[in-house]
């Protein structure tokens, strides 16, 4: 299928012929840490008005931030407990930039929906985001209730660099009858370090996010090499997935990481977990995040809100 022409526009506007806009300017170490800190300030998502979500902000013991959102409308207060990890290659992105994205999906499935600041890479390499996650994890497991949130039903949910977190949690804390994890939503998530996806190929550049993007964001967050094999950061390198939550894996035509997501999910059914599959046609890397610009974002966050809200349901 073609672009959708939405998705083509914002291409243009962000000059897909132009400097990266998704890299630092430079390899010097001395001047990464500026370079770095401007791509990390990009505009963040503007907060709606009086959108029936209200949003606290609670720091945990170690200091990473959760944003906890009430959708106030809801009536229940044993509701599901969504763990949200952002997008970024590890190295950018935060709660703020996710901001309009977690309000959506809080107010559409009338759940509680908690966002993740963890800790970010090259400052930070691997294993600390995924610390991060596992510590998310047990603050809301041991203090939903507080939230109005059910501690026995949990979805870990992330795109791109968060969905590799999401996986690795889930397959870490979802194992065994009485793991509180009662799906993982995988959205265009970033999982193999191998990087040799056919799409990685076929959709090596102009589209948003590049292979040459992938394989900086790899080497910040896994320097050692050895760690590009721990299943904690790649998940795929698991020897066996046996018994982790039920998965939707969702992916974009025109994603570089749209293969890895494909296999991943054919990996989960191979060792019998029920995943559901969705490939968005004509999409880019990142679209759901492009409400109100490009066509069919929202109907997709929509989506996974409606599937969280069901898996919910079932959990009960």
């Amino acid at each position: 299928m073609a672009l959708n022409e939405d998705v083509v526009r914002v291409l243009q506007l962000m000059g897909a012929d132009g400097p990266d806009p998704l890299l630092p300017a430079t390899d010097d170490p001395a001047e990464l840490a500026p370079a770095l800190a401007a791509l990390r300030s990009r505009p963040k998502s503007a907060t709606p008005e009086n959108d029936g979500v209200n949003a606290t902000d609670i720091v945990l013991d170690s200091g990473i931030m959760l944003r906890v959102y009430d959708p106030s409308g809801a009536t229940r207060t044993d509701r599901a407990v969504v763990l949200f990890m952002h997008g970024g290659g590890w190295v950018m992105g935060d709660i703020d930039m996710f901001d309009s994205f977690c309000r959506e999906v809080a107010a559409s499935s009338e759940l509680v929906v908690a966002s993740l600041n963890y800790r970010l890479a090259p400052e930070h390499p691997f294993p600390a985001a995924f610390e991060d996650t596992v510590e998310a994890f047990h603050w809301i497991r041991d203090h939903a209730s507080e939230h109005g949130g059910d501690s026995d039903r949990i979805i870990v949910m992330g795109s791109s660099a968060g969905g590799a977190l999401a996986a690795a949690v889930a397959a870490a804390e979802g194992r065994g009858n009485n793991s509180p994890i009662i799906l993982q939503v995988l959205i265009y998530p970033a999982l193999d370090s191998r990087l040799t996806a056919k799409s990685l190929a076929e959709n090596a550049s102009g589209y948003y996010l590049t292979r040459r993007q992938m394989t900086w964001y790899w080497d910040q967050y896994t320097p050692d090499a050895k760690d590009k094999r721990d299943p904690r950061a790649s998940p795929p390198f698991a020897e066996s997935l046996v018994g982790v939550p039920a998965a939707l894996v969702i992916t974009a035509e025109f994603d570089p990481l749209r293969d890895e997501g494909k296999a991943y999910a054919d990996q989960l059914r191979a060792d019998g977990v029920s995943v559901e599959y969705v490939n968005y046609a004509g999409q880019i890397h990142g679209f759901m995040a492009m409400m109100g610009v490009v066509s069919g974002a929202r109907e997709a966050v929509h989506f996974v809100a409606h599937s969280i809200a069901k898996a919910a349901r079932r959990g009960l």
